[in-house]
């Protein structure tokens, strides 16, 4: 088993990619024209059950996973 310091140098510099697009993505969101529809506050849903460890419980994988899979 991994250390958390071990996964996090596998991981880190992926992770903070993933977060800088997701970023970028919310921008042009914004910047773009017209309505949004249910999915930009699925997608702030799913970003709060991430940084709240304590609404995603153990496994913050499987949350998201079932939580888009009611889609």
């Amino acid at each position: 088993m991994l250390t958390k310091s071990e996964v996090l140098d596998r991981s880190y510099l992926e992770v903070r990619s993933a977060i800088v697009e997701m970023a970028a993505v919310l921008d042009r969101h914004d910047r773009g024209e017209g309505d949004s529809d249910g999915r930009l506050q699925q997608l702030y849903e799913a970003i709060r059950l991430l940084g709240n460890s304590k609404d995603a419980g153990p496994d913050r994988c499987e949350t998201i996973l079932n939580f888009f899979s009611d889609d």
